[in-house]
């Protein structure tokens, strides 16, 4: 049986596929939850253990290189892989889990309060409850719902309004939901997740087929 090969360190791969694929370290640090200098590191760590650089740096600018592109899509092709696979494994329970990412104020003074009603009517649904106030790839990240201020314009989602708000509440004007849509479904309209507070006016659905 022969030796298994040496493995990069997985964070540094994770950290420089994201930065790869951004073009920029910010976005790259923003996605994983990191600092730019964590990234940075991480990047620098990986170019060490390869023998050669992965980015050309001008300033604060920098471009990746051809070669490293390609090892960039041959590692995003991996992480695909390695998600499909632990879809897979927990497919018995993921039916069972509804993940909800709200802007931090619309999460912490209006969602939060309001969840203990939802789970009482759906025990056996999980609700996750993330706070963020950047635009996500919901499918990629295993979002089910994204509430967000703005005018509704999210290509590929299908986008309801949440509120209407009256003056006093004028932060909240323009809350819209981006519900990510289960492909093969177009016509499916289960009803997981109801606001029970008529004067907000909200009413999502989730396809749960």
């Amino acid at each position: 049986m022969s030796a298994p090969r040496r493995r990069p360190n997985f964070s540094a791969l994770r950290a420089f596929e994201a930065a790869a694929r951004h073009g920029n370290f910010s976005r790259a640090a923003d996605e994983l939850h990191l600092t730019h200098g964590a990234v940075s590191h991480q990047v620098r760590a990986l170019e060490r253990e390869l023998g050669r650089a992965l980015f050309i740096r001008k300033g604060r600018q920098v471009t990746v290189t051809s070669e490293a592109l390609k090892f960039a899509q041959a590692l995003a092709r991996s992480f695909d892989e390695i998600a499909a696979a632990a879809d897979a494994m927990r497919a018995d329970t993921v039916a069972q889990r509804l993940t909800v990412s709200a802007i931090p104020s619309f999460a912490a003074r209006w969602l939060a309060p309001r969840l203990g009603g939802f789970i009482d009517l759906y025990p056996a649904i999980e609700v996750v409850l993330q706070s963020s106030g950047q635009l996500q790839d919901l499918a990629r990240e295993g979002i089910d719902v994204g509430i967000r201020f703005g005018r509704g314009n999210y290509p590929g989602m299908l986008v309801e309004r949440l509120a209407r708000c009256r003056p006093r509440h004028r932060s909240w004007r323009n809350t819209r939901c981006c519900v990510r849509w289960s492909p093969g479904h177009p016509g499916c309209r289960q009803p997981a997740w109801r606001c029970p507070n008529p004067r907000v006016g909200c009413c999502s659905r989730i396809c749960r087929c």
